[in-house]
């Protein structure tokens, strides 16, 4: 599901709540999200299953990676891809590069935009497979999924764990143009602050637990 189609849900989520939602309506929206859920994310045993069919993505600090990853992983820290010039809040300052920049560290990755991508973190870190997992869906490339979990899941599940540092085949990839559907501005976030806001309430009595606001690209906030 892409940003325009994401937000598309959280208005419609969003109106029901402020109209004062059903049960019948309640159901349908977490159907909905269950169903966008189960198309982003995929479990150990799945991976395990497809282990050589996919190009695997490691989004933690590269400290952490050489800690230990999954076997023929690739270290991609998002800092590797964003503007790092000046300190956090200037302006620029951790979005994405220009386009054939970005094109050629995602390349280097072993991603030819066809073979599909799984992506792990840490949770409950800050997202980082989030972020990697939007930016190449920016970059043109849908076939791109979350394991759900992540590293500790895997381990959880018996998979196996190396220290190497495998060598990526790099391929030359490029970008047409980024898909700017999947960004939200700093306006557009402020002007729908408040539908955010009841999203997350939603979630909260719902239950969700924290890959929901993950997927929704949201903090979970106390609202007590």
């Amino acid at each position: 599901m892409n940003l325009t189609a994401k937000r598309f849900f959280l208005v419609i989520v969003g109106l029901c709540f402020v109209a004062g939602m059903s049960a019948s309506a309640a159901l349908t929206a977490e159907a909905a999200t269950d169903t966008a859920k189960s198309g982003l994310f995929v479990d150990p045993a799945w991976l395990k299953a497809n282990l050589s069919k996919v190009v695997i993505v490691d989004a933690r600090p590269e400290k952490a990676f050489l800690g230990g990853h999954i076997p023929n992983a690739v270290s991609a820290p998002w800092q590797t891809f964003a503007n790092m010039q000046g300190k956090p809040g200037d302006p620029g300052w951790g979005v994405l590069l220009p386009k054939d920049q970005l094109a050629a560290k995602i390349g280097a990755l072993g991603i030819d935009g066809r073979t599909p991508v799984v992506v792990y973190a840490e949770p409950p870190g800050w997202g980082e497979d989030g972020r990697f997992a939007w930016m190449v869906r920016m970059a043109g490339i849908p076939d791109v999924k979350i394991l759900d979990g992540g590293y500790a899941a895997w381990k959880k599940a018996g998979g196996d764990t190396r220290t190497d540092k495998p060598p990526a085949s790099n391929h030359n990839f490029a970008i047409s143009s980024l898909e700017g559907g999947l960004t939200a501005t700093t306006g557009w976030i402020q002007a729908h602050m408040a539908l955010m806001m009841r999203m997350a309430g939603f979630a909260k009595a719902r239950n969700y637990d924290a890959s929901f606001y993950e997927w929704a690209g949201m903090k979970q906030l106390p609202l007590e």
